[in-house]
């Protein structure tokens, strides 16, 4: 595994085991994208539409879309809070090193 590329994830107490993935443009689209047609109304299914969107786009892996349904909503929340950290960081350009700030 290549730790500039993937970044695992366990939270034991929850039983997840998961690893979050670098990601090119066209994967970033595909992830809003689903966010964007996601029906989702409530905060309980926007934190599984997240998770879904990232297994799709290949951003998330470790787990099947079809599991998240089933699973323990903290599990669901704290997947939710990774998934954004993660797309925040990879999205955030690198501080130039000629930039002064």
């Amino acid at each position: 595994m290549d730790p500039l590329t993937t970044t695992p994830i366990e939270h034991k107490k929850l039983g997840i085991k998961a690893v979050l993935h670098d990601f090119s443009q066209e994967q970033y689209e595909r992830y809003h994208q689903a966010l964007f047609i996601s029906d989702a109304k409530t905060m309980a299914a926007k934190n599984g539409a997240v998770v879904s969107a990232a297994i799709d786009a290949g951003i998330l892996t470790g787990l099947a879309v079809e599991q998240i349904p089933g699973m323990k909503p903290a599990a669901v929340i704290w997947l939710d809070g990774r998934v954004h950290e993660h797309v925040l960081k990879v999205i955030t350009p690198p501080k130039d090193d000629e930039d002064p700030n």
